[in-house]
Parts: C-alpha cells; structure tokens; sequence
C-alpha cells in the first residue's frame, strides 16, 4: 500500500495531542488497512488456488469454482492434497479442514484496500478547487458507468463502435499524429527540466513517431483486423473516461491522483467480480449448416426431465436440477412436489458412469423401463479440469405413486443413452427412458441442463481452414443470422476465433467444427457455439486502462523527481564509494562472473556448431532441400 496521511491535521494532531486523543474512527480504519492484513490475505489466496488446482484431478471447473472460489467457506477434503494421478489410491483419505473461500478474502482484500486508501491519502485541494475536482472526478465516474452500461444493451449486435471500423482507423490514425505533436512540443520546451525527463521525452517522441508513420503510410498491411478494432474501442472509451477521472483525481489530491485512480481501478475490478463473478454461464450451441435451433445446454450441470407427451400440439417438461438431485443423494430423501406427477428417490447416483452388459452374477437395480432392462451402469472415476472429457452421469432412480405408497419401479437414467445428440456428433438422436405411472405414459431423461432462449440462431455458413498440406485445423469461423421470436427482428454476424459476437449480454464464441452424416448418406457441417452470459465483459477493459492512465501519471511523476534529485547529486552514484568497496567488486567479477561468462560462451559455440545444418555431399540426397520444393 502507499504511505500517505489521513489528513494534515489527524496526522500532526496524532503526534502533538498523543495516540489516547487520536480519532477511534480513524484508528479502527487503520488497523484495518494493515498490510499485514494484505499479505496474509495474499497469502491465503495462493493457498486457495492451490487447493483449487489440485481439486480439479477429479472435478470439473464449475464445481471447483462454487466450492473454493466463489464459497465464503471452502472445506478442503484431505484428499485433495493427494491427487489420484500422482499418488494411485482406490479410496479416498477421511478428512476434512476449514479454509476461508475466495468471497470471504476478497471481501476482506477490498475492505483493506479501501480502508488503506482513506488512511493513507490526503486531500490537497480546498474551496473551489476541491468542488470542481470532485465534480470533474464525478463526471469521470459518470463516463465509466456509461461505458459499462453501454456493453450491456438490450438488443442489437453488442461491442461494436457506432462508426465503421475504417473510420474508427482513420480516427485512431488522426489521434496518434496529434499525440506526437504534442509530444513534440513538450519535448522542446523542457529544456529546463532535468536531463533524464529531456531524454525520456524525445525516446517517447522517437516511438510515438514511429507508430505515427506505420499507421499512416503503412498501408492496408499496418491496419488492424476487425477483432483488434473492437478492442481497441473498448480501450479508447476508458481511456477516454479514465483520463477524465484522473484530471478530476489530480485537482482533489494533487500529486496522489494517479495513485487514488490505480487503486480505484482496482477496486472496480474487485467489485465487478463480486457482483458479476456469479452470474457468469456457459452454455453450448449446436447447429449443421442450414438449420435453426434456440437450444442451449450446459456441460457443466445436469437435470432431470420429466416429459409430458400427452399434447400433440406441445410437450409438457419438468427438470428437476443436478443441485436439488444431489441434496436428495446426501439426505437420502424422496422428491415430491406439486409440480411433478410421481415421487422419486435416487437409488444411486453416478457423476460419471460407463454402460456395460448385463451380467447374470450381479443383481440388476432395475426393475422397469428399457434401457435398465438390457444394459447396466458402473461408476467411472469423475473427470475434472478442462483438458479431460466431460462427465457423462447415469442414475438408478425409484418411482413413487404422487398420493404415496410403496415403490412401482426402479429406473436407469443414463446421459449415454438420454443425451446422445448433445454428447455423440452423429450418434442418433436422444433416447429417453418411458415409464407408465397410474396409466398415464411419461418420458425421463438424465441430461445436460438445457434452455430455449428467445430468439434462434441459424447457421449460414461455417468454414474450416487447415495449415497448408496437412488436416490440421487452422480456423474455424462461423456466419449466423440471429433472429428474435417475438419481433422477428433479425441480425447476421461471423464469429471466428478470438472474435466473438455479442448480442443481449450474451457472446457467442467459435469453439467446434465437425461434420456428420444425414439420414440420406449425406454428409453435413455442423458448428459448436459457445453462449456465455457475463454482463461484466466491459469491465476488465475499463479497469486496465484506469490502472495504465494511473500508473502513467504516478510513475511519470515519480521519475520527475528522481531526475531532479539526480540532477541536484542528491542520489549517490557509483563515483562516491570507496575504493575498498570498489575493488572488492572488481575481485568479484574477476573471480566470479567472467569465469561464469567464459563457461556459457564455450557452451554456446559447441551447441552452435552441433545445431548448425548437416550439409549433404553431391552424392547424398537433400531431403531438407527436396521439402522445399513448391507442390503443383
């Protein structure tokens, strides 16, 4: 944290009047801006990541999150520490131990910021001064707010400036030429300021230049793609905001302004995640090549459906998600509500299963249904992290009758078979399991948990394009026309790699290719979507470029005043030891660094020369030379 005062007169009162007259406010606002406070909690969060890492050896990426990340407290089994892939062991070590969660020290991590900060900074400004800088501060805010809230609209296209992207160039290009002019003009009339601060001015000048000059005469080839305008849009609205809010920070506390906005940014980027962190889903979307869905589903989360087919016209579904499913395994309770048209109790439950024969030496849990009836679930080691496969869960599940009594029948839910379509690209459609219950026919499903969103994506054309020679992919990209079902509004957009859509808060991502074959023997493409809802995606770019203006205004001044004091020969050099002291680093080089030099340098030309190209007689074959060659 900075050093800084409360206030001139809490800091010159503390030392005349003695502690026992200090402010209890103010001293409950210090001890709580304790850097001990910071380390400690800097510390517990590497702890906490590190628990988090090792627990993916068998969970998936959302759990780990709701568990130790976003948790005020995590309970670390001890059997995390001992990850099934380094150390073998069939069951897992009894134990578990408190651990504050990644809400908890967050939490404490911007308690103590901002208790630091009004600890530690000073107000400079006074009267009218102080007014219109927290005014201008203010309008800063403001303008950081609108961009924020400008991600988020309600329909439309979203991250997109209201101009051209070539405009936005041009724009870009004029704004650069003017910041080397000025540039230009500062360096030339610094000459009364230290010699460090002329030279850094005119290195700034020579780079800014140089930019300058590629962008304006470099052509097409020196023009950022698409996907680098739209970022650069983003970071030149909070550029914009953040320079605003920093003349505004400068006027209130002076030379701290730079610092007030570093932490600010900061903060922002804290508080973002407390309130957006949550709310973040990923969803997936498939679709071939010239059809239409408004499905979505998660792989990280399952439910179970119950599937009223009794309509024609439209079917009745009840999920029951994988959370409530999981508190009725832990309690070893029957689900009954109103909504649903039997009772259940899971019998069993697998996060992740494999399917296998029916063997005559086991007893089969099922009693009912026909997949239970022709093959049978084993539990498999879960899969975790986001290099492995995704879990494919199955459960053995007991029906009730609603009035109550005793079980009809045990069922097999399986993934395998009652979400094929969303797990096997090619695989056949879903085959749900039917039960009858008091003479009424239903569907159950083990599945990944789906949505219907209100509009539909249809895909246009998706394309995939390999390195050259080879069936390495190298880019997929997708073109889609998203269309509203109620207004019928509709709007095309292509995402590929790294360019994402956005459209409602959501973004869509190019995460798959891959074909399959039609019920006629054809073959179709089909492209994989990733749907996240984050509406706090404008966030990070805005709190970059408050911490980049920030630190450009603190450290900018900070460098000032070490060039001046250099200048005054107030900072010792290297001329003012002694001559002990400098032969004693002589000896040290003589003794130490050049034999070390000596020894890399000898290493180096041997590596060289074994590294360096076989070269191939007149009589010898050139493969490397024959690769080269150019294929008609």
């Amino acid at each position: 944290m900075s050093a800084g005062t409360w206030s001139n007169e809490s800091a010159i009162g503390a030392q005349s009047r003695g502690k026992s007259e200090v402010s209890p406010a103010y001293l409950i606002l210090r001890a709580m801006g304790s850097l001990k406070i910071t380390v400690t909690m800097f510390a517990l969060g590497i702890l906490l990541l590190f628990f988090g890492t090792l627990a993916q050896d068998q969970q998936n990426l959302a759990e780990v999150k709701r568990l130790y990340f976003n948790a005020w407290l995590a309970v670390i089994p001890l059997d995390v520490l001992a990850p099934i892939t380094i150390f073998p062991h069939a069951n897992p070590y009894p134990g578990k131990f408190p651990f504050p969660g990644g809400a908890t020290i967050g939490l404490i991590m911007l308690v103590n910021l901002i208790a630091a900060k009004a600890t530690r900074f000073s107000v400079h400004a006074k009267g009218a001064k102080l007014a219109s800088g927290i005014v201008v501060s203010l309008i800063g805010a403001g303008i950081i707010t609108l961009v924020i809230i400008s991600g988020h609209a309600a329909d439309g296209l979203q991250g997109a400036p209201p101009v051209t992207y070539d405009t936005l160039w041009s724009v870009l290009r004029v704004g650069f030429a003017l910041a080397t002019l000025v540039l230009v003009a500062y360096a030339v009339q610094a000459r009364k300021m230290p010699k460090l601060t002329r030279i850094l001015s005119w290195v700034g000048v020579t780079i800014l230049l140089s930019l300058t000059l590629v962008m304006i005469f470099g052509g097409n080839s020196a023009r950022l793609n698409d996907p680098g305008m739209r970022i650069v849009w983003q970071l030149l609205q909070a550029g914009i905001a953040s320079a605003v809010c920093l003349v505004g920070l400068v006027m209130v506390f002076g030379v701290r302004g730079g610092n007030v906005l570093i932490h600010a940014g900061v903060g922002l980027m804290m508080v973002g995640q407390f309130v957006f962190g949550d709310r973040q889903v990923e969803q997936r979307l498939s679709v071939a090549e010239g059809d239409s869905t408004s499905l979505v589903f998660q792989q990280d989360a399952v439910e179970l459906a119950i599937i009223d087919t009794s309509d024609p016209e439209k079917d009745a579904v009840t999920a029951i998600p994988e959370a409530r499913l999981r508190r009725a395994v832990r309690d070893k309770e029957i689900i009954a509500a109103d909504e649903l048209p039997f009772k259940l109790k899971i019998a069993e439950w697998m996060t992740n299963s494999t399917l296998v024969k029916l063997s005559d030496a086991e007893k089969n849990p099922a009693t009912m249904g026909e997949i239970g009836l022709q093959a049978m679930a084993k539990p498999s080691e879960p899969q975790g992290g986001a290099m492995q496969g995704a879990n494919i869960a199955s459960a053995y599940v007991q029906i009730f009758p609603k009035a109550g009594g005793e079980a009809i029948g045990t069922v097999l839910l399986t993934q395998h078979m009652n979400d094929q379509a969303q797990l096997f690209v090619g695989g056949g459609g879903d085959r749900n399991e039917k039960v009858t219950v008091e003479g009424k026919e239903y569907e159950l499903a083990l599945r990944f948990r789906r949505e219907y969103k209100p509009y539909k994506v249809t895909l246009k054309d998706v394309e995939r394009v390999d390195y050259s020679g080879t069936e390495t992919p190298r880019d997929y990209s997708s073109t889609i026309v998203i269309t509203d079902k109620e207004s019928g509004d509709s709007q095309e957009g292509r995402t590929w790699m790294n360019n994402p859509i956005r459209y409602r808060g959501e973004t869509f991502y190019q995460s798959q290719y891959q074909k399959a074959r039609t019920p006629e023997g054809g073959v179709t493409e089909i492209t994989g979507l990733q749907v996240v809802e984050n509406s706090g995606w404008v966030i990070p770019y805005v709190t970059c470029m408050m911490v980049l203006v920030g630190m450009l205004a603190h450290f900018g001044g900070t460098f000032h005043n070490f060039a001046s004091r250099y200048e005054r020969g107030a900072i010792p050099t290297g001329r003012s030891k002694d001559v002990a002291q400098l032969e004693k680093q002589q000896s040290f080089v003589r003794t130490h660094v050049m034999p070390a030099v000596a020894g890399i340098a000898v290493v180096a030309l041997i590596a060289s020369y074994y590294a360096m190209p076989k070269r191939a007689s007149r009589s010898d074959t050139d493969w490397a030379a024959i690769a080269q060659i150019p294929v008609q």
